[in-house]
């Protein structure tokens, strides 16, 4: 008798578990890799060149500082400072040192969560530091 109950058994859990094909996707997977919140560039207000040397740029929230760091776009080749993880939303400030510039400190930057509210908007600031 077990025997044959457990065939069905094993039918009814594989059609229990397995996944409805008109269920949604997940509105939160990740594709294409972690997104980033904030996208920088920094040039010399003097001579309008992009400043990838001597700086370091910080996204400050509060209490925490986080460091954004220089990457490349693959695509286009651009330069520009990334970081503040994609997941984080909140009021921000950008803050620009270097021995040879004047420090700067942004107005605050929004960071809000997306229509799906799995990540916030991209934000994208261009800053000319004032050389000393």
């Amino acid at each position: 008798m077990v025997r044959r109950l457990l065939p069905a058994l094993i039918l009814l859990i594989f059609i229990g578990c397995s996944k409805n094909e008109e269920e949604p996707e997940e509105p939160c997977a990740i594709s294409g890799g972690i997104p980033v919140g904030l996208v920088v560039k920094v040039y010399d207000k003097l001579s309008g060149e992009f400043i990838e040397e001597g700086i370091m740029v910080k996204a400050i929230s509060g209490n925490s500082a986080i460091r954004l760091f220089l990457a490349t776009d693959s695509s286009t080749n651009e330069k520009s400072y990334i970081g503040v993880s994609g997941y984080r939303p909140g009021t921000y400030r950008v803050r620009v040192q270097g021995s040879a510039y004047v420090t700067f400190n942004s107005n605050p930057i929004e960071l809000v969560l997306n229509e799906t509210q799995c990540q916030v908007i991209q934000q994208r600031i261009e800053i000319e530091l004032q050389p000393l």
